[in-house]
């Protein structure tokens, strides 16, 4: 944002073709641990909108992941994303999407494939009305093997369910971690595995299934 800033005062006296910023999705769907993120890229994108109503030219793109190269390649995530309802592009296909936007004089505009529904599960912000025509508010949230875990669970006597909820989670945690069940202390705290924030979310999408 700082940045952007200081661009935008560099740039006040000069007569711009184009003057481009790269924001985010999680703009406006926000992102678990990542509330400086979102609030950066919507920085972005609120000064696009302001400098267009003053007649200055201004664009900015709200990029969904990419494959192939970048951050999502580097730390092969791209699966993880597509999970949690945010496929990667190719870049291919980001770079002929974001010339045509170019090409239109949008001052904001999106690059992206995406699973809404699924990705409702984990950002609340998608259940809100300013998405319904994206995400209708009946738009199932979860598989039909829940309701089966439900009724399997309420079937056991109470130290059974904890004991079956409590494998289920080890074993989701130590596939996120790429190591055993078995290595894993199920009485330490989730927190202090060391997750970082697409961990947590891969964890909390594995959890929701």
């Amino acid at each position: 944002a700082h940045g952007a800033a200081q661009l935008d005062r560099l740039t006040a006296g000069h007569d711009l073709d184009l003057f481009l910023t790269y924001s985010s999705i999680a703009a406006a769907v926000g992102n678990i641990g990542q509330a400086p993120y979102a609030a950066g890229n919507a920085y972005l994108e609120a000064q696009a909108r302001a400098r267009r109503a003053q007649g200055r030219p201004a664009t900015a793109l709200a990029w969904g992941p990419i494959g192939e190269t970048g951050y999502v390649a580097r730390h092969n995530i791209g699966d993880a994303m597509a999970e949690r309802g945010f496929q990667p592009l190719t870049v291919a296909e980001a770079l002929a999407t974001a010339d045509g936007l170019l090409r239109s004089g949008t001052g904001v505009a999106g690059v992206g494939r995406y699973r809404w529904a699924r990705a409702r599960r984990l950002l609340p912000a998608l259940g809100t009305a300013r998405f319904t025509a994206l995400v209708p508010t009946d738009a199932a949230c979860g598989p039909e093997g829940r309701a089966d875990l439900l009724r399997n669970l309420a079937a056991m006597t109470p130290d059974d369910a904890r004991t079956a909820v409590t494998q289920t989670l080890t074993r989701l945690l130590a596939a996120v971690l790429h190591s055993e069940p078995e290595e894993l202390d199920p009485t330490r705290p989730v927190t202090d595995f060391g997750l970082d924030s697409l961990l947590s979310t891969e964890f909390l999408v594995r959890a929701g299934e």
